[in-house]
């Protein structure tokens, strides 16, 4: 989480959404993903994402985990799923390198 990279679902997503993300990291086990509903909320109006504006129901996160893998696959150059529950649940079970960092102008 150095500028170089982002840790937690929201920061993820906004990074996917910048089309920042050069690899996308997210936990094989939908279960641990683990997130600011509200903020994961704001996140999603801003962007609308989704086929017919459909927005994921911020309440599961199965369907938050598979907006991150569509972002990651309509983005990011990889989508990388860690079996070990261990190496992303202090981070909410998603994280990712970034291409570039974030400049003032950008939405954060």
């Amino acid at each position: 989480d150095d500028g170089f990279g982002v840790t937690g679902v929201a920061k993820t997503l906004r990074a996917l959404e910048n089309g920042q993300v050069q690899e996308l990291y997210i936990s094989a086990n939908f279960d641990e993903i683990e997130y600011n509903e509200g903020e994961i909320n704001k996140i999603l109006k801003d962007y609308s994402p989704g086929n017919g504006g459909t927005v994921p129901n911020v309440k599961e996160a199965r369907q938050i985990a598979d907006e991150l893998i569509k972002q990651g696959i309509a983005t990011a150059e990889d989508v990388r799923f860690i079996e070990d529950d261990n190496l992303l649940q202090e981070f909410g079970g998603a994280g990712a390198l970034l291409r570039f960092k974030m400049t003032a102008n950008q939405k954060t």
